[in-house]
């Protein structure tokens, strides 16, 4: 029987997923994403830091664009000039620092 998670118990999911994430632990992290119901933003930032360290840029660009773009336009950046498209990743570093001012 699938159990629902509480918002504090989804919340928790999440920081010990960024936890693993930050550890290197990319197998540990994933687990716990897919472990998470609600998909929102910060969801969908993780994930994409996921797909990056996997290598897998063209997946996490689609998770980052749905997250939140202080936390994800370096990411995005990141991601496009790993893909050797500069031109967005120009203009990802020119909206960071309209969110910046």
């Amino acid at each position: 029987q699938l159990k629902v998670l509480s918002q504090k118990e989804m919340k928790e999911l999440l920081l010990r997923a960024r936890s693993a994430l930050e550890a290197g632990n990319l197998d540990r992290a994933r687990k716990l994403l897919e472990a998470v119901e609600n998909r929102g933003s910060l969801w969908q930032g993780l994930y994409g830091s996921l797909c990056m360290a996997s290598g897998d840029h063209a997946e996490a660009v689609e998770h980052l664009l749905k997250g939140d773009p202080l936390d994800c336009l370096p990411l995005l950046e990141e991601c496009y000039r790993a893909q050797g498209d500069y031109e967005k990743a120009y203009l990802c570093a020119c909206r960071r620092r309209e969110y910046e001012k």
